[in-house]
Protein backbone atom coordinates (compact mmCIF):
# COMPACT_ATOMS: atom_id res chain seq x y z
CA UNK A 1 0.00 0.00 0.00
CA UNK A 2 2.69 2.18 0.67
CA UNK A 3 4.84 1.06 -2.01
CA UNK A 4 1.70 2.52 -4.50
CA UNK A 5 0.91 5.64 -2.42
CA UNK A 6 4.92 6.86 -3.17
CA UNK A 7 4.20 5.77 -7.03
CA UNK A 8 1.20 7.63 -6.89
CA UNK A 9 2.70 10.81 -5.38
CA UNK A 10 5.96 10.30 -8.29
CA UNK A 11 3.44 9.85 -10.77
CA UNK A 12 1.64 13.40 -9.87
CA UNK A 13 5.03 14.87 -9.87
CA UNK A 14 6.12 13.94 -12.95
CA UNK A 15 2.89 15.29 -14.83
CA UNK A 16 3.06 18.11 -13.26
CA UNK A 17 7.17 18.69 -13.95
CA UNK A 18 6.26 18.06 -17.91
CA UNK A 19 3.26 20.30 -18.09
CA UNK A 20 4.87 22.84 -16.47
CA UNK A 21 7.96 22.11 -18.91
CA UNK A 22 5.87 22.38 -21.95
CA UNK A 23 4.38 25.80 -20.83
CA UNK A 24 7.73 27.36 -20.72
CA UNK A 25 8.86 25.82 -24.27
CA UNK A 26 5.30 27.82 -25.34
CA UNK A 27 6.38 30.91 -23.89
CA UNK A 28 10.27 30.68 -25.76
CA UNK A 29 8.83 29.59 -28.71
CA UNK A 30 5.60 32.75 -29.23
CA UNK A 31 8.30 35.21 -28.03
CA UNK A 32 6.60 35.97 -24.60
CA UNK A 33 7.74 36.70 -21.26
CA UNK A 34 4.82 36.40 -18.82
CA UNK A 35 5.36 37.56 -15.47
CA UNK A 36 3.11 34.24 -14.78
CA UNK A 37 3.00 30.54 -14.99
CA UNK A 38 -0.51 28.75 -15.14
CA UNK A 39 -0.99 25.57 -12.92
CA UNK A 40 -1.03 22.57 -14.30
CA UNK A 41 -3.91 21.87 -12.28
CA UNK A 42 -6.74 23.45 -11.44
CA UNK A 43 -6.45 24.59 -7.43
CA UNK A 44 -10.27 25.95 -6.97
CA UNK A 45 -13.34 23.93 -7.07
CA UNK A 46 -14.77 23.00 -9.97
CA UNK A 47 -17.84 25.75 -11.38
CA UNK A 48 -19.35 23.03 -13.64
CA UNK A 49 -22.36 24.61 -13.37
CA UNK A 50 -21.38 28.62 -14.17
CA UNK A 51 -22.03 28.12 -17.65
CA UNK A 52 -25.72 27.19 -17.57
CA UNK A 53 -28.06 29.72 -17.79
CA UNK A 54 -28.65 31.62 -14.84
CA UNK A 55 -32.14 34.23 -13.30
CA UNK A 56 -31.76 37.12 -11.73
CA UNK A 57 -31.16 35.76 -8.33
CA UNK A 58 -28.52 33.55 -8.96
CA UNK A 59 -26.51 35.98 -11.46
CA UNK A 60 -26.76 38.01 -8.43
CA UNK A 61 -25.79 35.75 -6.09
CA UNK A 62 -23.06 33.74 -7.97
CA UNK A 63 -21.57 37.67 -8.30
CA UNK A 64 -21.38 37.79 -4.31
CA UNK A 65 -19.96 34.38 -4.29
CA UNK A 66 -16.86 35.36 -6.59
CA UNK A 67 -16.77 38.75 -4.72
CA UNK A 68 -16.55 37.17 -1.16
CA UNK A 69 -14.23 34.09 -2.27
CA UNK A 70 -11.77 36.60 -4.17
CA UNK A 71 -12.29 39.53 -1.94
CA UNK A 72 -8.58 40.75 -1.44
CA UNK A 73 -7.57 40.55 -4.90
CA UNK A 74 -10.65 42.43 -6.22
CA UNK A 75 -10.02 45.24 -3.54
CA UNK A 76 -6.25 45.22 -4.92
CA UNK A 77 -7.13 45.65 -8.42
CA UNK A 78 -9.34 48.11 -7.47
CA UNK A 79 -7.89 50.15 -4.91
CA UNK A 80 -4.58 50.68 -7.85
CA UNK A 81 -7.16 51.95 -10.31
CA UNK A 82 -8.67 54.33 -7.82
CA UNK A 83 -5.12 56.02 -6.61
CA UNK A 84 -5.75 58.84 -9.28
CA UNK A 85 -9.05 59.53 -7.32
CA UNK A 86 -6.90 59.44 -3.70
CA UNK A 87 -4.84 61.77 -5.13
CA UNK A 88 -7.20 64.07 -5.98
CA UNK A 89 -8.27 64.91 -2.35
CA UNK A 90 -4.89 66.26 -1.75
CA UNK A 91 -4.92 68.91 -4.56
CA UNK A 92 -5.81 72.64 -3.65
CA UNK A 93 -8.48 73.73 -4.58
CA UNK A 94 -7.97 76.72 -7.66
CA UNK A 95 -8.43 77.41 -10.87
CA UNK A 96 -4.79 77.13 -11.09
CA UNK A 97 -4.82 73.59 -10.27
CA UNK A 98 -7.66 72.91 -12.27
CA UNK A 99 -5.73 71.45 -15.47
CA UNK A 100 -4.07 69.03 -13.27
CA UNK A 101 -7.43 67.73 -11.23
CA UNK A 102 -8.92 67.55 -14.91
CA UNK A 103 -5.95 65.38 -15.86
CA UNK A 104 -5.78 63.05 -12.78
CA UNK A 105 -9.50 62.49 -12.79
CA UNK A 106 -9.27 61.28 -16.94
CA UNK A 107 -6.51 59.27 -15.64
CA UNK A 108 -7.99 57.53 -13.14
CA UNK A 109 -11.12 56.69 -15.00
CA UNK A 110 -9.10 55.27 -17.72
CA UNK A 111 -7.70 53.30 -15.20
CA UNK A 112 -10.90 52.16 -14.24
CA UNK A 113 -11.38 50.59 -17.52
CA UNK A 114 -8.29 48.74 -17.03
CA UNK A 115 -8.95 47.47 -13.56
CA UNK A 116 -12.64 45.91 -15.57
CA UNK A 117 -10.56 44.34 -17.89
CA UNK A 118 -8.43 43.40 -15.26
CA UNK A 119 -11.50 42.09 -12.80
CA UNK A 120 -13.12 40.29 -16.29
CA UNK A 121 -10.18 38.11 -16.62
CA UNK A 122 -9.82 37.23 -12.87
CA UNK A 123 -13.82 36.09 -13.42
CA UNK A 124 -13.13 34.28 -16.52
CA UNK A 125 -10.23 32.37 -14.45
CA UNK A 126 -12.16 31.61 -11.63
CA UNK A 127 -14.66 29.97 -14.12
CA UNK A 128 -12.11 27.93 -15.28
CA UNK A 129 -10.97 26.77 -11.72
CA UNK A 130 -8.17 28.68 -11.81
CA UNK A 131 -7.23 31.07 -8.88
CA UNK A 132 -5.40 34.72 -10.64
CA UNK A 133 -3.16 37.45 -9.51
CA UNK A 134 -3.76 41.36 -9.52
CA UNK A 135 -0.25 41.55 -11.74
CA UNK A 136 -1.77 38.57 -13.77
CA UNK A 137 -5.05 40.36 -14.41
CA UNK A 138 -3.74 43.71 -15.38
CA UNK A 139 -0.79 42.76 -17.27
CA UNK A 140 -3.66 40.97 -19.50
CA UNK A 141 -5.30 44.32 -19.34
CA UNK A 142 -2.57 46.27 -20.64
CA UNK A 143 -1.88 44.10 -23.06
CA UNK A 144 -5.33 44.92 -24.75
CA UNK A 145 -4.61 48.64 -24.19
CA UNK A 146 -5.01 49.95 -27.71
CA UNK A 147 -8.16 48.19 -28.60
CA UNK A 148 -9.58 48.82 -24.78
CA UNK A 149 -8.43 52.86 -25.20
CA UNK A 150 -10.04 53.52 -28.68
CA UNK A 151 -13.45 51.62 -27.79
CA UNK A 152 -13.52 53.77 -24.14
CA UNK A 153 -12.76 57.16 -26.31
CA UNK A 154 -15.84 56.26 -28.66
CA UNK A 155 -18.06 55.15 -25.70
CA UNK A 156 -17.03 57.92 -23.68
CA UNK A 157 -17.39 60.87 -26.60
CA UNK A 158 -20.92 59.01 -27.46
CA UNK A 159 -21.94 59.61 -23.71
CA UNK A 160 -20.70 63.03 -23.18
CA UNK A 161 -22.94 64.36 -26.24
CA UNK A 162 -25.71 62.23 -24.63
CA UNK A 163 -25.28 63.61 -21.51
CA UNK A 164 -24.99 67.44 -22.82
CA UNK A 165 -28.33 66.88 -24.94
CA UNK A 166 -29.99 65.83 -21.90
CA UNK A 167 -30.05 69.49 -21.19
CA UNK A 168 -32.48 70.45 -23.73
CA UNK A 169 -34.41 66.70 -22.57
CA UNK A 170 -33.88 64.60 -25.67
CA UNK A 171 -30.54 62.52 -24.09
CA UNK A 172 -31.74 60.43 -21.35
CA UNK A 173 -33.03 57.60 -23.45
CA UNK A 174 -29.78 58.27 -25.53
CA UNK A 175 -27.71 57.57 -22.37
CA UNK A 176 -29.89 54.70 -21.03
CA UNK A 177 -29.02 52.98 -24.57
CA UNK A 178 -25.47 53.50 -24.92
CA UNK A 179 -25.01 52.23 -21.11
CA UNK A 180 -27.25 48.99 -22.13
CA UNK A 181 -25.60 48.75 -25.72
CA UNK A 182 -21.93 48.91 -24.94
CA UNK A 183 -22.06 47.53 -21.39
CA UNK A 184 -19.90 44.43 -22.78
CA UNK A 185 -17.12 46.24 -24.98
CA UNK A 186 -14.79 45.65 -22.18
CA UNK A 187 -15.44 41.46 -22.02
CA UNK A 188 -15.63 41.93 -25.45
CA UNK A 189 -11.78 43.08 -25.77
CA UNK A 190 -10.04 41.31 -22.77
CA UNK A 191 -11.78 37.81 -23.09
CA UNK A 192 -12.74 37.71 -27.01
CA UNK A 193 -9.33 39.96 -28.12
CA UNK A 194 -11.94 42.63 -30.34
CA UNK A 195 -10.14 45.26 -31.72
CA UNK A 196 -11.13 48.90 -32.68
CA UNK A 197 -14.84 49.31 -32.88
CA UNK A 198 -15.50 45.42 -33.00
CA UNK A 199 -15.78 45.22 -29.30
CA UNK A 200 -18.57 47.88 -29.44
CA UNK A 201 -20.10 46.29 -32.10
CA UNK A 202 -19.63 42.78 -30.56
CA UNK A 203 -21.62 44.08 -27.36
CA UNK A 204 -24.77 45.61 -29.18
CA UNK A 205 -24.95 42.32 -30.93
CA UNK A 206 -25.25 40.37 -27.94
CA UNK A 207 -27.36 43.02 -26.00
CA UNK A 208 -30.21 43.48 -28.86
CA UNK A 209 -30.71 39.86 -29.13
CA UNK A 210 -32.10 39.72 -24.96
CA UNK A 211 -32.79 43.16 -24.86
CA UNK A 212 -35.72 43.54 -22.35
CA UNK A 213 -34.30 40.88 -19.76
CA UNK A 214 -30.84 42.98 -19.76
CA UNK A 215 -32.29 46.00 -18.98
CA UNK A 216 -34.09 44.71 -15.67
CA UNK A 217 -30.65 42.89 -14.82
CA UNK A 218 -28.87 46.14 -15.17
CA UNK A 219 -31.45 48.01 -13.08
CA UNK A 220 -31.13 45.72 -10.34
CA UNK A 221 -27.02 45.56 -10.45
CA UNK A 222 -27.12 49.62 -10.59
CA UNK A 223 -29.53 50.01 -8.03
CA UNK A 224 -27.72 47.33 -5.50
CA UNK A 225 -24.45 49.42 -6.18
CA UNK A 226 -25.98 52.86 -6.01
CA UNK A 227 -27.83 52.04 -2.68
CA UNK A 228 -23.81 50.94 -0.97
CA UNK A 229 -22.43 54.09 -2.24
CA UNK A 230 -25.11 56.14 -0.95
CA UNK A 231 -24.97 54.66 2.15
CA UNK A 232 -21.43 54.97 2.75
CA UNK A 233 -21.95 58.72 1.34
CA UNK A 234 -24.46 58.85 4.59
CA UNK A 235 -22.15 57.84 6.86
CA UNK A 236 -19.38 59.64 5.49
CA UNK A 237 -21.75 62.48 6.10
CA UNK A 238 -22.61 61.43 9.34
CA UNK A 239 -18.57 60.49 10.73
CA UNK A 240 -17.15 63.69 9.23
CA UNK A 241 -20.00 66.70 8.99
CA UNK A 242 -17.55 69.19 7.52
CA UNK A 243 -15.41 68.54 4.79
CA UNK A 244 -11.94 67.03 5.29
CA UNK A 245 -9.14 65.59 3.51
CA UNK A 246 -10.12 62.17 6.01
CA UNK A 247 -13.86 62.27 4.52
CA UNK A 248 -12.62 62.21 1.29
CA UNK A 249 -10.37 59.56 1.69
CA UNK A 250 -12.99 57.50 3.23
CA UNK A 251 -15.32 58.02 0.47
CA UNK A 252 -12.91 57.04 -2.53
CA UNK A 253 -12.34 54.09 -0.26
CA UNK A 254 -16.24 53.80 -0.11
CA UNK A 255 -16.62 53.55 -3.66
CA UNK A 256 -12.97 51.25 -4.68
CA UNK A 257 -14.59 48.53 -2.11
CA UNK A 258 -17.69 48.59 -3.83
CA UNK A 259 -16.70 48.85 -7.50
CA UNK A 260 -15.29 45.56 -7.96
CA UNK A 261 -19.51 43.69 -7.43
CA UNK A 262 -19.98 46.29 -10.78
CA UNK A 263 -17.26 44.49 -12.70
CA UNK A 264 -17.78 41.40 -11.14
CA UNK A 265 -21.31 41.69 -12.06
CA UNK A 266 -21.16 42.74 -15.54
CA UNK A 267 -18.64 39.99 -16.21
CA UNK A 268 -20.94 37.21 -14.79
CA UNK A 269 -24.00 38.54 -17.21
CA UNK A 270 -21.71 38.64 -19.98
CA UNK A 271 -20.82 35.26 -19.41
CA UNK A 272 -24.51 34.05 -18.78
CA UNK A 273 -26.24 36.02 -22.12
CA UNK A 274 -23.16 34.31 -24.36
CA UNK A 275 -23.80 30.89 -22.52
CA UNK A 276 -27.72 31.57 -23.29
CA UNK A 277 -27.05 32.63 -27.18
CA UNK A 278 -24.13 30.90 -27.95
CA UNK A 279 -23.46 28.04 -25.47
CA UNK A 280 -20.47 29.18 -24.20
CA UNK A 281 -18.47 26.44 -22.16
CA UNK A 282 -14.77 26.28 -20.60
CA UNK A 283 -13.33 25.03 -23.59
CA UNK A 284 -14.51 27.97 -25.89
CA UNK A 285 -13.50 30.67 -22.91
CA UNK A 286 -10.48 29.30 -22.34
CA UNK A 287 -9.42 29.04 -25.98
CA UNK A 288 -10.58 32.62 -26.24
CA UNK A 289 -8.72 34.23 -23.43
CA UNK A 290 -5.34 32.24 -24.93
CA UNK A 291 -5.11 29.17 -22.52
CA UNK A 292 -5.77 26.59 -25.43
CA UNK A 293 -3.78 26.87 -28.76
CA UNK A 294 -4.90 26.34 -31.98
Amino acid sequence: MGLSGDLDEAADRLAKTLLNEVAEVHAVEDDQEPLYTLPPVPRLDSFYQSFRPKNLGLLVTETLRICWLNLGLLLRVSIIAHLPFFLTVFLPISSAFLPLVFFVVIFGFLMGQFANAATTYIVAARYLGYNCTAVMAYQESFGMRRSLLANTVIFSTAMLVAILLSTIGIGIPLVIFILLAWSFYVQAVILEKKGYMEALLRSWNLVKRDLVRLLGVGAVFMSIQALVVLIISFISQLVFPEATAVGGLFQILGVAIVTPFFYVGTAVVYIDLRSRLENLNSDILAKEIGWIRG
